[in-house]
This record gives structure tokens, C-alpha cells and sequence, in this order.
């Protein structure tokens, strides 16, 4: 940015010293060829200059906002829940196998419950264990 200030800065100049040999003062036919070409080639450089810089800054702007997206879909899509479990194995020959899987997820809780029961004092007790879930993930836990 400050290099198209500083284009902006060397314009003015030119601009300010367009008169030249001042007011009392005529100039030569050559003088100002001479000084219209100077100006004609120092303008056209600056200006084409200046062109480039600001397509590169409009580039790099494209580039970031597609980054910016990309950063934020992926931010959006870290807090999905999903139901999917992908496992690879590799072993050298073929078998049979069995795997335990255990599922940790944060919100979730459980408190025990219990059913005790007795008919009388010389029966046998009866206890029941159940658990109380709860759970906040987002997750349907229909059936678990």
C-alpha cells in the first residue's frame, strides 16, 4: 500500500511542475517536447504501476476470502455429530476377530437406581439395578 503512495506522491509532483520557466518566462518549442515526453513516460509508468499493484492486491483479496471460507466450513463442520465409525485393519493372513468399542462423548452422564424388594423378613432379597441417562451431545440415543 505504501508503494502506491508513493506513486500517488511523484503524480503530484509532475502535476506541481507542469509550468515550466514559469509565468514570465516562454519556453522553448524543444524544451517542452522534451518535458511532455518526460512527463508522457514518467505518468505511463506510474500509472501502468500502479494498475499491477492494485490487481495484485485484488488477487490476494480472492485468496483470502476463498481462504476464509474454507477456514470457516471447516470450523462449522469440527462440531457435526455424525454416527459413522470407520475402522482399518490389516493383518497378514485371514481370521476371524473381535473388537470392543467404546464410545466417549462429552454432555453425557449416568447415576445408578435401585429396586429393592423383600417379601418378608424371611424371603430373600430382590434388587433391581437400573441407571438414569442423560445426555446433551445433539446425538439421537434411541435403542442404546
Amino acid at each position: 500500500m505504501s508503494r502506491l503512495e508513493i506513486l500517488g506522491e511523484k503524480i503530484s509532483l509532475l502535476n506541481v511542475n507542469k509550468n515550466l520557466g514559469g509565468s514570465q518566462t516562454a519556453t522553448s518549442t524543444a524544451a517542452l517536447k522534451q518535458a511532455l515526453d518526460f512527463y508522457d513516460a514518467e505518468l505511463t509508468t506510474i500509472k501502468k504501476e500502479e494498475l499491477q499493484i492494485k490487481a495484485n492486491m485484488q488477487e490476494e483479496n480472492l485468496k483470502m476470502n476463498l481462504l476464509s471460507n474454507q477456514l470457516t466450513s471447516l470450523q462449522s463442520s469440527e462440531n457435526k455429530s455424525t454416527s459413522e465409525i470407520r475402522i482399518k485393519i490389516k493383518s497378514q493372513t485371514a481370521g476371524n476377530g473381535s473388537f470392543d468399542l467404546n464410545y466417549l462423548v462429552a454432555n453425557a452422564s449416568w447415576y445408578p437406581k435401585y429396586n429393592i424388594r423383600v417379601k418378608d423378613v424371611n424371603s430373600h432379597l430382590s434388587i433391581n439395578y437400573k441407571a438414569e441417562v442423560n445426555q446433551n451431545t445433539g446425538v439421537d440415543w434411541n435403542k442404546v
